[in-house]
């Protein structure tokens, strides 16, 4: 068996581009139905960048089970681990939300 060559070229991240995504999953992160809110929030993980982990930490923290459970994954591949603590940190001292088990469990792996 023998299959044909395809050739692959990485580029850099497109810090502009990775906003911009940041922004159109953000909108569609709204209460339209739960599969747009899911996919929303893959897009965001998926973007791993500073900007997006804190929104990530935002969806954990929300009520809305599913979509924690995808923040949690998201978190805990990130390479940015330092800010998604201390974005989950700040959100522990918000008085106005509260705080699932599921945002400690993964707060505390990531520590």
């Amino acid at each position: 068996m023998e299959s044909n060559d395809i050739g692959l070229s990485i580029l850099a991240a497109d810090a502009e581009w990775q906003k911009n995504e940041l922004q159109a999953a953000l909108k569609g992160s709204g209460p339209e139905n739960q599969a747009q809110r899911e996919d929303a929030a893959r897009r965001i993980i998926y973007l791993d960048t500073p900007d997006s982990i804190r929104e990530s930490a935002r969806l954990l923290a929300s009520q809305d089970v599913n979509l924690g459970y995808v923040a949690r994954n998201g978190l805990r591949q990130s390479a940015h681990r330092d800010e998604a603590i201390a974005a989950m940190k700040q959100l522990l001292a918000a008085p106005d939300r509260p705080i699932t088990p599921l945002f400690h469990q993964t707060l505390a792996e990531l520590e």
